[in-house]
């Protein structure tokens, strides 16, 4: 096991105090901080903005590792959690994290003895001295602030969907021009046969006032991620604590049942993680059926809602009571509750919309009718238009020719030219040229 250990910083966590170091919880004081060093004068900051492709890196970068998770965090209010949770990771949507984290110098306990009382205690019952006093103490104390931005994007089309996501990244990171992300996000707004969501969420420590208001588009991320190490500097909170094992004081202490709890209590993690993540999915899915074809009735997927709804509860019981020590280490087993989990899995087919379409065959169709089909295929429309009289035996107003031809792939946004004749105003001869009527727009050239 390690020797120490960093965990969120806790309001009653004063120097020396004693940590449970399964739930986090602050106990009695075992020992008596002689003396404190505090590291030379400075500020940490730490920048990254990154595209997450699993609930684990999510939790990662919001400095939410696997053991972090098995040892405290299933039990604890760590806000962070809170926006873990919040956040709703699933395997449908892009996620995308911006994150500013920052660590002043830290106060370390640099010199500690223990207290008569807590040795009489370990050496009666190491088990009662564990209740009383934890397994480490507190040994540092580090001030600073953190920032997590969590941006997801959802669309019909993936390659929109990876495009917003990355543009989102890019301009956070300074590698695209100022406006990059609106106008990526804009394009997929104004797109009649798509659908796109986006959602942010946000979690702060440090700051004031202004400094720690939402933030809802890059630009503002952009400009709250740079200003956030002087809302630290001017406000800062407590970041974290460092926790030291009772062997650096030292004790005898055996930690070999320690760490089979973190053993399980880490498989507890993961399969927490893994039973969230397909609950949100079928919970994404229910709530937005746009974005998948064939998709299983609600009455049985709701029916799978509850039973993996279950499974996370049951996990994190499972894991409450090992932390708790009120259970012996061990593997959970969704057949032993009462009733049996049934565990179904789920298969989602996503629509994908592909970035070409085919041509329509507009000849023979009505112009009116002709330009409304390309608008709602996301084509544009050329026209060419030859004025006739009125007693020509020709087709008025009626597509007669295209340009490229039906069932031509081509790029959407793509023009189409279509060909048609219309009657001449026998009232103004001299005038020659094309007559948009729908659009009423004239446009005539007078020749010389």
């Amino acid at each position: 096991m390690p020797m120490t250990s960093i965990m969120p910083f806790k309001g009653a966590g004063l120097m020396g105090r004693g940590i449970d170091m399964m739930k986090g919880d602050v106990l009695g004081d075992a020992v008596d901080v002689v003396s404190v060093t505090e590291a030379v004068p400075g500020m940490e900051v730490m920048y990254n903005v990154q595209i997450v492709e699993s609930y684990e890196s999510l939790m990662e970068n919001l400095g939410l590792d696997i053991q972090a998770s098995g040892r405290y965090g299933m039990v604890s209010a760590d806000a962070r959690f809170k926006l873990d949770e919040n956040v709703k990771f699933n395997s449908q949507s892009t996620f995308v994290v911006a994150k500013c984290v920052i660590r002043n110098a830290q106060k370390v306990a640099t010199g500690v003895t223990i207290k008569p009382l807590a040795q009489n205690v370990l050496e009666d019952s190491p088990q009662k001295f564990e209740e009383a006093y934890g397994q480490g103490y507190v040994r540092g104390i580090i001030t600073g602030g953190e920032l997590y931005i969590v941006f997801s994007s959802t669309s019909t089309r993936t390659e929109s969907q990876k495009k917003l996501s990355a543009s989102f990244q890019a301009e956070c990171q300074g590698l695209a021009a100022k406006g990059s992300f609106k106008t990526s996000y804009d394009q997929s707004q104004d797109r009649v046969d798509e659908h796109t969501s986006t959602s942010i969420f946000m979690y702060q420590r440090g700051g004031i006032g202004e400094q720690a208001g939402f933030v809802k588009d890059a630009d503002e991320i952009i400009k709250r991620l740079k200003t956030f190490p002087e809302s630290v500097h001017q406000s800062p909170v407590g970041y974290a604590i460092e926790v030291a094992s009772y062997k650096t004081v030292p004790l005898q202490v055996n930690e070999q049942k320690q760490q089979d709890r973190i053993m399980s209590l880490t498989d507890c993690a993961r399969l927490r993680i893994k039973y969230m993540t397909i609950r949100n999915d079928i919970q994404f899915a229910r709530e937005n059926p746009v974005y998948f074809a064939d998709l299983t009735s609600d009455a049985e997927l709701a029916e799978a809602e509850e039973s993996y709804t279950r499974a996370v509860v049951a996990v994190q019981l499972h894991a409450q009571a090992i932390a708790e020590d009120t259970i012996p280490p061990t593997i959970f087993d969704a057949g032993s509750i009462n009733p049996p989990l049934v565990l179904k899995p789920i298969n989602f087919k996503r629509i994908n919309l592909p970035d070409t379409i085919a041509v329509p065959n507009l000849v023979g169709s009505a112009m009116g009718f002709a330009k409304d089909q390309l608008q709602l295929l996301r084509l544009q429309y050329n026209g060419d238009s030859t004025p006739v009289k009125k007693d020509d035996a020709v087709a008025i107003d009626v597509v007669i020719n295209q340009d490229p031809p039906a069932g031509t792939e081509v790029q959407l946004n793509s023009r189409v030219r279509l060909s048609y004749n219309y009657i001449r105003d026998e009232r103004f001869p001299y005038l020659v040229g094309v007559r948009e009527r729908d659009d009423q727009i004239a446009r005539f050239r007078i020749p010389h």
